[in-house]
């Protein structure tokens, strides 16, 4: 019987242990690339989705047009994931003393943001996402409040860099 032995080498780690069918057996950390996309025993691993950061383009125009479209309704979808977060971070926290309360002020950097689970870029690990957010010429410590946010472009040119590295 074959059996495959994984290493996750980005983020926290992971070792997944998978039948011949890549069907999980056992594994140390669960977690999600996306929402439909879970990595937990007895579920199919995603080799697809977990080998694969960037999607194929074609080198025809009506591709990369295309791929262009996809790209801006991605970057917008970034956007309004951080302002959600952004904002579900001012209406549920309660600042208590005066270094709360200027943290608070500062908002959530814009490293941090992309750090957690729900961003589908967390898994790319602490240094990834830094290298991604200097590509796109942004600092990785800016904070991001709901009137600090990036403009369109800005949103566009970090959703490149995250998606081609």
């Amino acid at each position: 019987s074959r059996h495959f032995f994984i290493l996750e080498l980005y983020a926290k780690g992971n070792i997944v242990l998978c039948d011949a069918s890549y069907n999980i057996l056992a594994l140390l950390r669960t977690h999600e690339f996306a929402p439909d996309i879970q990595v937990k025993v007895g579920h199919a691993y995603p080799v697809t989705h977990a080998t694969t950061i960037t999607t194929n383009s074609t080198t025809m125009k009506e591709g990369e047009e295309e791929k262009k479209t996809i790209d801006e309704d991605k970057a917008g979808e970034l956007k309004q994931w951080a302002l959600d977060q952004v904002g579900s971070k001012s209406n549920t926290s309660e600042s208590t003393s005066n270094k709360k309360k200027k943290s608070k002020d500062m908002g959530v950097p814009l490293k941090g943001l992309l750090l957690r689970p729900s961003s589908n870029f967390y898994h790319y690990g602490p240094s990834l996402v830094e290298h991604c957010i200097l590509k796109a010429d942004l600092d990785p410590n800016m904070g991001m409040t709901a009137t600090t946010i990036l403009e369109d472009d800005q949103w566009q040119t970090l959703y490149t860099s995250l998606s081609q590295e």
